[in-house]
């Protein structure tokens, strides 16, 4: 009877331990999940980390900002009135947009280092910005009555500033923060894994 008992609180009490057969049952079900789970591009290029995610949209949306600015200062000169002097401040403004676009790509031999500091390409972006967002209100005092086609590049025009802007300053705290160092460091260790994985998987 006390043999009954004791079997019976052995297999009752979730704290002893499974069977041997169960528990290796068990891993081996596990480890062939997460190889399945895995497909061959993230076996050769590994995840990024949050942190490095978040860098990676922020530099694709300042690419994406400052094509749309871009554009909207090109679309400018077709649209409004010509007046020489705002034309050749925007083709300034077509000029550094291309060249902030090239930083954030990374051809590091078509731009100069002095982008590489962020504090310097914050003080730029916000720098763009604003001039922008004065050129979209001249624009706007000038022509007195906005076409349709007045109208939308002026209001894209003036979006694009603003966000520039936005994007100066983030640049600029994270240039205080000495943040650009973390990331140089985070690319260089994920670098580090896909060359690993690379040569794993060229192993097996």
């Amino acid at each position: 009877m006390l043999a009954q008992d004791i079997r019976g609180n052995a297999t009752m009490n979730p704290f002893l331990e499974s069977p041997p057969d169960a528990a290796e049952e068990h891993t081996v079900l596990l480890s062939k999940t997460s190889d399945e789970d895995l497909s061959p591009a993230e076996r050769i290029f590994p995840r990024r980390s949050c942190a490095l995610r978040s860098f990676k949209i922020l530099s694709s949306f300042a690419i994406a900002v400052s094509a749309v600015l871009l554009g909207a200062q090109i679309a400018a000169m077709a649209v409004f009135h010509f007046f020489f002097m705002p034309n050749v401040l925007r083709l300034y403004i077509v000029a550094f947009c291309i060249i902030l676009i090239l930083t954030e790509l990374r051809m590091e031999n078509l731009v100069p280092t002095t982008y590489e500091n962020w504090v310097y390409r914050g003080f730029l972006y916000s720098f763009i910005g604003l001039i922008g967002v004065v050129m979209a209100e001249a624009n706007e005092v000038e022509e007195r009555t906005l076409e349709t086609r007045q109208m939308i590049v002026h209001l894209v025009m003036l979006g694009a500033s603003y966000a520039m802007f936005a994007l100066g300053v983030i640049y600029m705290l994270m240039g205080f923060c000495c943040l650009r160092d973390v990331l140089e460091r985070m690319r260089a260790d994920y670098d580090a894994d896909v060359d690993r994985a690379s040569l794993e998987e060229s192993i097996t």
